[in-house]
């Protein structure tokens, strides 16, 4: 008896840390995504260089229905195209309705668990990547869960990245976090085409902050 009473308190520490998606009927997220973005050539040269901030806002409603508003996008002092508005049905949080939506099991996860979910991320990253997850622990304060991101692409595109989430334990929506990509577009080798050479690498850094 006096082993199990010790045991108690114990779990009951234990459960707050598991990460589930549960929004709450009007909750709202808002965050702000920082692109930094350089391409260089083969040579070794810089061809472009792209910053920009995108707003995002989330709102919950009744029956998980859930109310995306993305934009407009803010670049070289001024904006450029108008907000975008979808409403979509989240039954789960297995989908991801926009950028960098931290997508998990329904059963929720634990710390130390790994799992894999698709990564929605603006062009020019793949539509639907799976990413690989893997949630480090609880924030300090006990507000978030850490979640570490990596993902892999072979191929003529070669793509890399990895990042750092930082998703409410209240309710597993995304609150701030950081990512970096590297792509590298190949070609064939022209004196020896069994060998792929780079042609061009593109460098993207988001910073996913609190608006």
């Amino acid at each position: 008896m006096w082993f199990l009473f010790l045991l108690l308190p114990t779990f009951a520490q234990a459960a707050p840390n598991v990460l589930k998606f549960k929004p709450k009927v009007g909750s709202t997220a808002q965050y702000r995504l920082v692109l930094n973005q350089t391409e260089v050539g083969a040579d070794g040269k810089l061809k472009e260089k792209i910053s920009s901030q995108t707003p995002v806002s989330l709102r919950f409603s009744s029956g998980n229905a859930l109310r995306t508003e993305v934009g407009p996008l803010f670049t070289l002092g001024r904006s450029v195209g108008r907000a975008k508005i979808r409403e979509t049905m989240m039954p789960n949080g297995t989908v991801a309705p926009t950028a960098f939506f931290v997508t998990l099991p329904t059963s929720g996860v634990k710390p130390g668990q790994k799992w894999t979910g698709v990564l929605n991320v603006p062009p020019p990253i793949p539509a639907n990547l799976q990413a690989n997850y893997r949630y480090v622990g609880p924030s300090k304060d006990g507000r978030f869960a850490e979640v570490a991101m990596a993902v892999a692409m072979p191929g003529s595109t070669k793509l890399s990245g990895n990042g750092q989430f930082f998703v409410r334990l209240s309710d597993g929506v995304l609150d701030h976090g950081n990512a970096k990509f590297d792509i590298a577009y190949l070609r064939p080798d022209q004196k020896d085409r069994s060998k792929m050479l780079v042609n061009s690498r593109v460098k993207i850094d988001y910073k996913i902050l609190p608006k």
